[in-house]
Formats: structure tokens, C-alpha cells, sequence
């Protein structure tokens, strides 16, 4: 009858402790689960935010070459500008030069 007892009571230990190992097992498992599942939502931000980063990026670097042609293009326009100011000054003087020169012509020949 004692060992009738110590089995009973060496089998509901036993019991116990699979019970107690099954459920830690359960929850090992789920927590591997969670972890695993946090890991590719991180990869996946991960990704994400590269591809955005770099997009961002290419929207950069085209405003950027916007930029530097629309600057190019105000440059050349002003020296343009610059160039025909600078033609037409000369022209400017050269009539005035002309003018000069006729009216000393003219008090000349009045004189």
C-alpha cells in the first residue's frame, strides 16, 4: 500500500512537471513566434524606409539639377542682356561721337 502511494504520488509529480514543461514549452513557442514576427515587421520598416530615404533622395538630386539649370539659364540671360546693354551703349556713343562731331563741323562752317 506505501508503494501504491509513492507511485500515485510519484506520477502526479510527474504529471506536474509535464504539465509545468508543456506549458513553458507553449510559452517559449510564442514568444519565438512574437520575436519572429517583430523581426520581419522591422525588416519590412527597415525596407521601407530605405525606399523612402532614396526616393527622397532622387527628389532631391532632380530639384537640385532643377535648381542649378533654372541658376544656368538666369546667368546666361543676364550676360545676354549684359551684351546687348554693353552693344547698345556703343552704338550709343558712336552716334554721339558722330553728332559731336557735325555740330563742330557745323559751327564751323557758320562761323
Amino acid at each position: 500500500q506505501e508503494f501504491a502511494l509513492r507511485e500515485h504520488e510519484r506520477a502526479k509529480s510527474m504529471k506536474a512537471a509535464q504539465e509545468d514543461y508543456e506549458a513553458l514549452d507553449e510559452r517559449l513557442r510564442r514568444a519565438l513566434t512574437d520575436a519572429e514576427n517583430r523581426e520581419r515587421t522591422v525588416t519590412r520598416l527597415e525596407q521601407d524606409l530605405k525606399r523612402a530615404a532614396s526616393l527622397k533622395m532622387q527628389d532631391l538630386e532632380v530639384l537640385h539639377r532643377r535648381n542649378r539649370e533654372e541658376s544656368e539659364h538666369k546667368i546666361q540671360l543676364h550676360k545676354d542682356r549684359a551684351n546687348s546693354l554693353e552693344k547698345r551703349l556703343k552704338r550709343a556713343n558712336e552716334a554721339l561721337t558722330l553728332a559731336e562731331k557735325r555740330i563742330v563741323k557745323l559751327e564751323e562752317e557758320f562761323a
